[in-house]
């Protein structure tokens, strides 16, 4: 299941052209928010219990920490605008797939942020991992 769930989080995640033609990633060939969302569903499917923690939203400038910001402020409003979308089109949809689910949940780690707690790519404050792993404990205790 965890190597199952590491190639849909690479084609999920993975850059979007635009940023490959930018020169700043590797081409890949993404899934559809939806087929994400059934891969989700389909690995919820084959476990006992599934928690799903949803890709923060990296490229809001208003979650960055002061470094983070200079990182982001090299590349086009466009493109981080186009990642944003991605991520929330993803997290939405899996959302939805496993909203039913009786055995997995879908925890929402942009809504766990504060302003300036993003550091680089997924890493965030210490208070950002304790609020996600608040809500990890909560989804245990609500599925198990």
């Amino acid at each position: 299941l965890a190597d199952a769930w590491a190639s849909v989080w690479r084609r999920a995640c993975a850059p979007p052209p635009d940023a490959f033609a930018a020169g700043r990633a590797e081409p890949a060939v993404l899934l559809t928010p939806d087929e994400i969302a059934d891969d989700a569903k389909w690995l919820a499917g084959r476990a006992s219990v599934a928690i799903f923690l949803l890709a923060p939203d990296i490229w809001d400038e208003a979650l960055a920490s002061v470094s983070w910001k200079g990182i982001l402020a090299a590349l086009p409003a466009t493109l981080k605008a186009r990642m944003s979308a991605r991520v929330a089109a993803v997290n939405a949809a899996v959302t939805e797939a496993l909203r039913d689910a009786p055995n997995a949940v879908a925890i929402d780690r942009t809504a766990l942020l504060r302003a300036g707690e993003v550091q680089e790519h997924t890493h965030v404050s210490r208070r950002a991992s304790v609020a996600v792993a608040e809500a990890v404990v909560e989804a245990l205790g609500r599925l198990c």
